[in-house]
């Protein structure tokens, strides 16, 4: 499917230049204002935006400001395109996921290539992002998020399977309500959280009809763009089988080592009596 990029600029003349110059490669869509752009932004979608900053009704930085803090649109990239060389400006918006603030008068040449790099990257960045629901949804663990202060936040049909609880009636609730006080509270957990360090963890979990079960639980940060964490990941892996193996082995281990103390044993009694003969 064709890209689409919504191209914001106030001036009409340039905002046709801008549009011809793309529409040989993308599906273009235009608005002439920052009120005009926000709102065709929330309705379409687009997979990019080209904005002018100075415009009438709504500045193209206000624009991005609004786009970024709602969830349906905050990811989607955005290049400044604007006769304005404002260096506090340009800092300002970059730090606020801008991905390239370009002056005017401006090459073509370089803004398609900019548009190509960014496009390609987000592709790859959906497959990957596709590729990671698609395990998510299928594996057989239960992964499962959380906030900072210890809310489940997502729930995947694994978590449902091995606790027994839906994501509607898991989603929302303390995370202490599911897992053991071992995997939420305890410190030297909170400190490996702390950096980009993985948790692997051994307890025992109640599903929902009140059965416990041995688990594996690997807990990991969750961080945003800048780096900071934001919330927590767990994969959680019922150990049933594993422990039930374990404790054969250890049984049949114990079996053995009777057998050939006994045996020993017998054998240094023969040995003793054969020298007395």
């Amino acid at each position: 499917k064709t890209k689409l990029v919504l191209v914001v600029e106030d001036n009409p003349e340039m905002n046709h230049f801008i549009a011809s110059t793309l529409s040989e490669h993308y599906r273009v869509a235009t608005a002439f204002d920052g009120e005009e752009g926000l709102a065709r932004a929330m309705s379409l979608l687009p997979d990019l935006i080209i904005t002018d900053i100075m415009m009438p009704k709504m500045s193209g930085d206000r624009m991005v400001e609004e786009l970024r803090s709602d969830s349906s649109t905050a990811q989607i990239p955005t290049i400044v395109l604007s006769a304005k060389a404002d260096d506090g400006l340009r800092v300002k918006m970059l730090n606020n996921n801008v991905y390239d603030y370009i002056t005017k008068p401006f090459s073509v040449e370089v803004l398609q290539a900019k548009i190509r790099g960014i496009l390609a990257r987000r592709s790859l960045f959906e497959n990957k992002r596709a590729e990671m629901a698609a395990i998510v949804e299928y594996t057989l663990d239960a992964i499962t998020g959380e906030s900072l202060d210890g809310i489940i936040t997502s729930w995947n049909p694994g978590a449902e399977k091995i606790f027994g609880y839906t994501a509607q009636e898991a989603i929302g609730q303390k995370t202490s309500f599911f897992f053991a006080p071992e995997l939420t509270t305890c410190e030297s957990l909170r400190e490996n959280l702390k950096g980009d360090n993985r948790a692997v963890l051994e307890s025992s979990c109640t599903r929902k009809d009140g059965t416990m079960f041995p688990v594996s639980v690997t807990i990991s940060p969750i961080k945003n763009t800048q780096g900071h964490t934001v919330g927590i990941s767990r994969i959680t892996r019922d150990i049933t089988e594993r422990k039930k193996t374990e404790a054969a082995l250890h049984a049949k281990t114990e079996e053995l080592d009777t057998y050939f103390t006994l045996n020993l044993d017998l054998l240094c009694i023969a040995d003793i009596a054969g020298y007395f003969r």
